[in-house]
């Protein structure tokens, strides 16, 4: 994507969606306090309620994946009103969605909890945070594949022995197909697939799933950029990459494990929670989203 026009949407709809995220956020909580049972279809539709309520929504890019507890195990799970898990306390809750705009294109995922947690299932999250944090903090030279980075998402994974079935980040059309070739962020070779370019629209999305008990996945935009390297740097003659953030949604702080993160993810993980705040917080409609903002961006502290 080298059209500026088509970047600037995409940023703009990252955040407009992002607030939908976080307004969404609210309600559920709001809901679950109140002991109002929301299963996962319902949860869906609102979410859909609110990212209507953006300017240039036209659409849902794909089928919502609203998943709660084992469900979320299921990497494509698709509910059923009929079927549909009540979501409650206890247990993960994973939201995979993402709308078409006039504007661009998103896929956001996370996944909350409401309530009591588990030590394998914090452990769990962190380890895949780790693999997103280090996918979207990677800097490296033009030329490099996405299969050439897939790495830097599934290490933290691997030394504890874990991995997923999926690929790491697709690309991401400007209000085209939410899944667009011919780049890709996977182990796997394709002989269509070419380097990454400045302007590349990509998802960050490592995940754990563990059958039968919960699923993880978090997925955040990211576009390919120039990196300008440091003027000190006598190889500065080389042109390197890194990745600019398209989505502002925060981490869920219930599931960090702070002294699991390096000093590195830690910094980024704070920088990015600022960046949030900064990006959304005055477009919240009120003032119990943007306490409920402030409250889930504070700086995590060991």
């Amino acid at each position: 994507m080298k059209n500026p026009t088509e970047e600037q949407g995409m940023r703009n709809c990252g955040i407009r969606d992002s607030v939908a995220r976080v307004r969404h956020l609210v309600w559920l909580e709001n809901q679950l306090n109140q002991n109002i049972f929301v299963n996962e279809t319902q949860a869906a539709e609102r979410l859909e309620q609110f990212q209507s309520e953006e300017t240039f929504y036209q659409s849902l890019s794909f089928d919502s994946i609203s998943a709660f507890g084992a469900n979320a195990a299921i990497i494509h799970y698709s509910p059923k009103a009929k079927t549909a898990a009540t979501i409650t306390k206890t247990g993960l809750y994973l939201l995979d969605a993402g709308a078409q705009y006039l504007d661009g294109t998103t896929d956001v995922t996370r996944t909350h909890v409401f309530g009591n947690v588990t030590n394998d299932q914090k452990k769990a999250y962190t380890l895949v945070l780790q693999g997103s944090i280090d996918l979207a903090n990677a800097v490296f030279p033009y030329g490099t594949y996405g299969r050439n980075i897939d790495i830097l998402a599934r290490a933290p994974l691997f030394k504890n022995y874990m991995n997923y079935n999926h690929g790491t980040g697709h690309g991401i059309g400007h209000y085209l197909s939410v899944h667009e070739g011919p780049s890709f962020i996977s182990m796997g070779y394709s002989s269509s697939d070419i380097p990454l370019a400045d302007g590349m629209v990509f998802s960050d999305e490592p995940g754990f799933y563990l059958p039968q008990q919960f699923g993880i996945r978090l997925e955040t935009g990211i576009i390919v950029k120039n990196y300008t390297v440091p003027v000190n740097y006598v190889n500065s003659s080389v042109q390197f990459l890194h990745f600019d953030l398209l989505t502002y949604v925060p981490f869920e702080r219930d599931l960090i494990v702070c002294e699991m993160l390096t000093i590195e993810q830690k910094e980024w993980l704070n920088w990015y929670h600022q960046q949030t705040q900064d990006k959304i917080k005055n477009l919240l409609r009120t003032q119990e989203e943007r306490d409920y903002l402030q409250r889930k961006t504070e700086p995590i502290q060991c």
